[in-house]
């Protein structure tokens, strides 16, 4: 289910982007 993997990923980042938390597990572009 790649869908589901890239779901997965952007909940993250959505969250992080959110609660203002980087977790430096897959590089991610910061700019």
């Amino acid at each position: 289910y790649d869908n589901e993997f890239g779901y997965s990923c952007q909940v993250i980042r959505v969250v992080q982007h959110i609660t203002g938390i980087e977790y430096p597990t897959y590089p991610t572009p910061t700019t």
